[in-house]
């Protein structure tokens, strides 16, 4: 029978003697319990070796134990054993390629090349296994003077459900031939002001990469501006696209109609003439935008290589996550609106060794001053690799975005959330909100209908909403309106649904969900109308009452803390403690 995530973390703290930390992974990517996934079919051969399947979809890992070896080999030091969930076996075949930080090695139940007996649901590989390295870290944690940092919180998906304090172990203790059990974990020693959502005005008010068009101060078309952003995303050179038409373009999608998946999303027109566009072409001298004078500012660089797929699977498909700017729209009177816009760009870098150098710079500048000259350069320096033209040729217009996503109720009521994306077209179009029905689907029997049977893929965070439902139904919505916010708010539920703890994952991971009822917001998680930019309590913690079931189940969110113990957790060890990192399917 398999233990619970929590019960087999703090058996194994209680019960290690030998050299490793033993904690269960953050944001869903531990070697928790999860439900069965439904509907999966065996995957081919190419798919199974190649990974690119699996660096999106990896596998269940009941436990991972290392042994060091009485003689290395040519090959390494110690035999690396990974016990996969039964289920799976079948999808992955007796065979599981790997990218460990020097080279591919292949997982085996064969019987072949150090796997001990075929079938038995061990697979194993010899392994170069750095000890040195990791008794460094060891010290590092015995040098901590804030010993409160060696308290670990624990997550289940995005919530905090108990803490544990770090093991310090004496690698001296370790003999040939034992056997020992492991947990990925690193306490979460990192700042997550300078590595993970920065706002401070030292950075976002930076005078050489930033500009504030209402006092003029800053640099026009900086590194960091919202006009050097539009015009590296639009990258003329290559595509032919003026980037104030690219600009004003995307801004026109509000002055009409659009037709989204089936759904109509109502214009909003008056004032974006009023508020945004029209100021901004009077101050240009025409319609051609000057987008030196781009009426947004920047209020937020934020880190998200949680949302990396499994950096160990590898794959063609692979990528770290993403890294985003977040602006805050300035009306005609130098007034801060309440209306945000967030460049989302994904991170193209494939296998653990890349992955984890990207994670590394983010985590040095928790090394570094805030705003000083050296992390200014490091950050500027980061910030490069996604943000300028080319950064992915594969992409529309060479640009690294994903997608780009708005919030804001200074054009009208009530609040509305829409994506964008830059389509072959090479123009920034409206898209569907992912993971967000329209909201007439809201309190339905069609929602119940929808999350019933897929109970079991979403409390796993194993689900995709798909544009149609039932049938060719449209039903991925074409924006997310959110009519109230705050505990209460905006929420999804329908009579007939059978497990409320689905529910509340369902509702937690739509667009209006997220920034309302469930998580007791007032939709904004970054708030533009606030210096440095107002964080919510879903960021930087919070305890609040089920919206639908009550203070009988209470949810307790610190998303900062979860992603500083996985960013600590990815730079400080090794890559097949990767292994049972799980991609968020969260949008936000």
């Amino acid at each position: 029978m398999r233990l619970s995530k929590i019960y087999r973390v703090k058996l194994l703290a209680m019960s290690l003697v030998a050299a490793f930390l033993c904690v269960t992974l953050i944001g869903g990517s531990g070697f928790g319990q999860r439900q069965a996934r439904p509907d999966r079919t065996q995957p081919d051969d190419k798919t199974r070796l190649f990974g690119s399947e699996l660096d999106v979809d990896p596998p269940d890992v009941e436990a991972i134990y290392v042994k060091l070896l009485e003689k290395p080999t040519s090959e390494g030091n110690a035999l690396l054993k990974v016990i996969y969930v039964k289920s799976e076996q079948s999808r992955i075949g007796r065979q599981v390629p790997i990218q460990l930080e020097k080279r591919r090695i292949v997982l085996r139940d064969d019987g072949e090349a150090g796997d001990e007996k075929a079938g038995d649901g061990v697979y194993s590989a010899v392994i170069d296994f750095d000890f040195a390295e990791f008794e460094q870290q060891q010290r590092r944690l015995q040098d901590v003077k804030d010993k409160e940092q060696l308290v670990v919180p624990i997550f289940k998906g995005r919530e905090r459900v108990s803490e544990e304090r770090a093991q310090i172990l004496d690698l001296r203790k370790l003999r040939v031939g034992q056997e020992i059990k492991i947990f990925p974990f690193f306490p979460p020693l990192i700042d997550p002001k300078r590595s993970l959502m920065i706002t401070d005005p030292s950075v976002v008010k930076d005078p050489a990469r930033t500009f504030n068009p209402c006092t003029n101060t800053g640099t026009p078309m900086g590194k960091w501006t919202f006009g050097r952003l539009m015009r590296e995303m639009a990258n003329q050179p290559s595509t032919g696209v003026n980037p104030s038409t690219f600009v004003r373009n995307w801004l026109r999608e509000w002055v009409t109609n659009q037709s989204i998946n089936g759904f109509t999303v109502q214009n909003r027109a008056a004032q974006m003439l009023a508020q945004i566009l029209g100021p901004w072409q009077a101050q240009s001298g025409g319609p051609n935008l000057n987008l030196a004078r781009a009426p947004f500012i920047l209020v937020a660089i934020v880190n998200r290589v949680d949302l990396r797929t499994n950096p160990v699977y590898g794959g063609t498909g692979g990528n770290a996550g993403e890294a985003r700017f977040v602006f805050g729209a300035v009306g005609p009177n130098c007034q801060m609106l309440p209306f945000t816009v967030i460049f989302e760009y994904g991170v193209p870098k494939k296998g653990c060794p890349a992955v984890k150098l990207w994670g590394q710079q983010w985590a040095n500048l928790s090394t570094l001053p805030l705003g000083s000259p050296a992390y200014l350069a490091a950050l500027e320096n980061i910030t490069d690799q996604f943000s300028l033209a080319n950064a992915n040729p594969a992409k529309p217009n060479g640009s690294a975005l994903n997608q780009l996503r708005t919030n804001e109720i200074a054009l009208s009521f009530p609040w509305e959330l829409r994506e964008f994306v830059i389509k072959p077209s090479h123009q920034l179009e409206e898209d569907t909100v992912k993971q967000t029905p329209d909201l007439t689907r809201n309190n339905t029997p069609t929602l119940a209908n929808f999350i019933n049977p897929r109970t079991a893929a979403i409390l796993a965070n194993n689900y995709v909403v798909p544009n149609t439902f039932p049938g060719v139904t449209p039903f991925l919505g074409g924006s997310a309106l959110t009519p109230s916010g705050g505990a209460g708010g905006t929420h999804w539920n329908a009579a007939g649904i059978l497990n409320l703890n689905a529910r509340h994952i369902f509702s937690l991971n739509t667009c209006n969900g997220c920034h309302a009822g469930e998580t007791a917001t007032r939709f904004l998680h970054v708030d533009p109308q606030v210096s440095p930019a107002g964080l919510s309590g879903f960021l930087t913690g919070e305890t609040i009452p089920d919206v639908v079931q009550g203070p009988v189940v209470m949810h307790n969110f610190n998303d900062l803390a979860r992603r500083a113990v996985d960013l600590s957790t990815l730079v400080n060890s090794p890559c097949f403690f990767q292994l049972g990192f799980e991609t968020l399917r969260m949008t936000h």
